[in-house]
C-alpha cells in the first residue's frame, strides 16, 4: 500500500511533468480520486499544461464522473 507521502512525491513528480494521467498511476488505486481532484484543480488554476493526446479522456471521464454524481 502506498503512503500519504508516496502520494505527495508522486503529485510533485506529476507537477514536473504533467504529459501523463496521475489518477491513472500504477499502484495508487486506492487515492484514484484524491490524484483525479488535483489534477483537475492544477489544471484549471494554470498549473499544469494538458497536451492534446490527453483532452479527449479527460473530457470523457468528466462527462461520466458529473453523471454519476447528480445521480446519486
Amino acid at each position: 500500500m502506498k503512503t500519504k507521502s508516496d502520494v505527495e512525491q508522486l503529485k510533485a513528480d506529476w507537477i514536473d511533468n504533467p504529459t501523463w494521467c496521475l489518477w491513472l498511476a500504477e499502484g495508487f488505486d486506492a487515492y484514484g480520486t484524491e490524484l483525479y481532484i488535483f489534477q483537475k484543480q492544477q489544471e484549471i488554476n494554470g498549473h499544469a499544461n494538458v497536451t492534446a493526446d490527453v483532452v479527449p479522456v479527460y473530457d470523457g471521464l468528466i462527462g461520466r464522473m458529473k453523471t454519476t454524481a447528480l445521480s446519486n
